[in-house]
């Protein structure tokens, strides 16, 4: 049994699409600086500049970090090339700055033989954080693959029935526990450094399209005032304005960046301590070991978030609490196994929270001071803004150009053509 096509048409209402270039035919000059100066004036309202430079700084910084075990490995080999040099009087041969190595068959010639010292021998590129991860750990893992491979080793080690053996090898445990913990945040890592890469693209296509919105506005008020151009006092005085409001902007940012990954740390530890607080109940082994890890994993992230925070903040030294928290999280497995240390270690993650909510209540302190900084340089920006576009409105009726279409192509021929435009 067929059907019958349908005969009736459905109507659809047309939206006319008109670009830039086509709507600005119909403006006149006077609309088009007005609508320019809108555009950029909501452009930087979201202030992506120095959002931008506050990520910017953040994924340099995530490369920076202490050397790790292959590193140090390198410098005790190079210590050991340079007594050794020193003891046989032979030379340190240096062809690249990034590689030294020792040849005793080559003596001094043309200055490529030289003796250096131990303070210059010593300077390998600076390690990548997310690199010396990668060194270290062959694979990244998730939370169920963490909770049964310590599983495993507990069943290995017997730690489920004789839990007496839980402190003759907890050092043994906590290493392998720091191996997977180091997956976790190398996986914290990638994901964060994806995630910033992302916004970062988005803000630069904001930045381009200011940039563009900018060049138009100036591309115009060059063409209409090649000289005598009304409002430059109000021009340089909007130009430190924005210096100004820029540089507070910028401090804003940071601010807000830290307080935010400060209150993710702070969230992460209180869905931590429920869960890390029935790890004792646990009616198997499993049951136990699954509940310590899914506190362990909310752990870590926080301790990747605090860091985070004082990554932006350009404050590098980790706290005694940070420390701590660290060191807890290593021997939290074996530590979970007896009362005493199950309550040390929760009074350890308690202080962590605490340093934290205290780092938040620093940063919202310096926060409202700076926006309230922020509010009032951004009235005046807007004020010298309102002064600057009225003085080139009114710059433009006395000479009779206030009905002057706007057409972007014919910018650049305008002066040329037209005379009245570059007296």
């Amino acid at each position: 049994m067929g059907c019958m096509a349908s005969s009736q048409r459905v109507h659809v209402l047309r939206v006319p699409t008109l670009s830039w270039r086509e709507a600005s035919k119909a403006e006149t000059v006077t609309a088009a600086l007005a609508r320019l100066d809108a555009e950029i004036a909501a452009g930087e309202r979201a202030r992506p500049a120095a959002r931008l430079a506050v990520l910017s700084a953040e994924l340099d910084s995530v490369h920076q970090v202490n050397y790790n075990a292959r590193n140090l490995a390198a410098l005790n080999w190079l210590r050991m090339i340079y007594c050794a040099a020193l003891k046989t009087q032979k030379y340190i041969v240096r062809s690249d700055p990034e590689m030294v190595w020792w040849d005793g068959n080559i003596p001094n010639s043309r200055g490529v033989a030289t003796a250096v010292s131990a303070v210059s021998i010593i300077r390998p590129p600076p390690p990548k954080e997310i690199t010396s991860f990668e060194e270290t750990t062959s694979s990244v893992t998730d939370k169920e693959a963490y909770a049964k491979t310590i599983h495993q080793l507990f069943v290995s080690l017997d730690l489920y029935k004789r839990p007496v053996l839980a402190t003759e090898n907890e050092d043994f445990v906590a290493n392998v526990n720091r191996k997977e913990m180091h997956r976790l945040e190398l996986a914290w890592l990638r994901t964060r450094r994806s995630e910033m890469q992302h916004e970062r693209r988005v803000l630069h296509t904001q930045i381009l399209r200011n940039r563009a919105l900018y060049a138009q506005l100036q591309q115009l008020l060059e063409t209409l005032w090649t000289e005598d151009r009304p409002g430059v006092t109000l021009e340089a005085a909007l130009r430190r304005a924005k210096a100004l409001r820029d540089a507070l902007a910028a401090v804003s940012a940071r601010l807000r960046a830290a307080a935010g990954y400060a209150h993710a740390a702070a969230r992460h530890v209180d869905d931590a301590l429920p869960a890390w607080k029935i790890t004792s109940l646990g009616k198997s082994g499993w049951e136990r070991t699954n509940t310590c890890a899914d506190a362990c994993v909310l752990l870590v992230q926080a301790r990747c978030l605090e860091r985070s925070a004082r990554r932006v903040l350009v404050a590098p030294a980790a706290p005694r609490a940070a420390r701590s928290l660290r060191l807890s999280l290593d021997y939290a497995f074996t530590d979970a196994l007896h009362d005493h240390k199950h309550q040390k270690a929760t009074e350890v993650f308690l202080q962590f929270k605490e340093t934290v909510v205290q780092l938040i209540n620093s940063i919202h302190q310096v926060l409202l001071n700076n926006l309230e900084n922020l509010a009032v340089a951004e009235k005046e920006v807007s004020r010298l803004r309102r002064e600057l576009r009225a003085s080139r409105a009114h710059g433009l009726v006395r000479r009779g150009l206030a009905d002057l279409r706007y057409e972007p192509k014919a910018l650049t021929p305008l002066a040329d053509t037209n005379p009245a435009l570059g007296s």
